[in-house]
């Protein structure tokens, strides 16, 4: 097996299996952390709403002050009110950071793993991507067929990388072709509408309103898109045989010590 594809596997592995890992206890580490903020976050807002009552400068601000903290019941439930939506924008805000490192690892592992195809797959099995693709006669000359469709085949790959998670895994299927329920993973099956749906809820997050809204299962989740990076390499070690080789990647780390 080629020795470059197989570090190139197993840095693509070994850094994707980090970054959920560093996920997941960025997590643990916000929930153990959370009852202190709450505290925290109720003890700021307390004294903010007591010196509103207390305080005649915002007077000029209510039509009735004493009549406004009456209908919302009191200086302690206004604290206890914007304690809670700080609290609970916090926590939402950690959700979505969550979903959006989470699916950045996967869709970086998918397209690293394109980079390993662009090694080991003959060209018969990538030319479907390129075939049609136009080639000047400048291209052309003093160039084998061979040597233009792996140039060509390089430009599809380098594309890709703009491309979204779910074309990325779409392809990768065409190439590797996995037998009907190809299940490598333990308690894990490929669900595609429901990698669409998280691919569509990274998109909101980052580029809608979705960021503080109430998001439920988000460890399931993050958990399914872990499992997801580890499918696309097995569909890899499946077609091409390519597997983790600790040799060549400690030998790797050992050069760039010594450099």
């Amino acid at each position: 097996m080629n020795e470059q594809a197989e570090l190139l596997f197993t840095e693509i592995w070994l850094r994707t299996n980090t970054r959920f890992s560093d996920v997941f206890s960025f997590r643990r580490l916000t929930r153990f952390t959370l009852p202190q903020a709450t505290r925290f976050t109720m003890t700021e807002y307390g004294n903010f709403a007591r010196s509103i009552a207390s305080d005649e400068q915002y007077d000029k601000f209510f039509i009735n002050k004493e009549g406004f903290f009456n209908v919302i019941g009191g200086v302690d439930t206004l604290a206890s009110l914007l304690a809670q939506k700080q609290i609970e924008s916090y926590q939402a805000a950690i959700d979505g950071a969550s979903i959006v490192l989470a699916h950045s690892a996967l869709d970086a592992a998918a397209f690293d793993y394109f980079r390993v195809l662009e090694i080991v797959a003959p060209i018969c099995d990538l030319e479907g991507f390129v075939i049609k693709k136009q080639i000047s006669l400048e291209e052309l000359k003093g160039n084998s067929y061979d040597a233009m469709a792996r140039a060509k085949i390089k430009q599809f790959i380098d594309d890709l990388e703009r491309k979204s998670l779910l074309e990325k895994i779409d392809k990768m299927f065409q190439i590797c072709q996995p037998p009907p329920k190809f299940s490598p993973i333990n308690d894990y099956t490929f669900d595609r509408d429901k990698t669409e749906s998280l691919d569509t809820l990274r998109h909101e997050i980052v580029h809608g309103t979705r960021l503080y809204s109430s998001l439920t299962n988000i460890d399931e989740d993050i958990k399914y898109m872990r499992d997801t990076a580890n499918f696309l390499m097995a569909l890899v070690n499946y077609k091409y045989n390519v597997k983790i080789n600790p040799t060549v990647w400690k030998e790797s780390i050992q050069k760039k010590e010594h450099k």
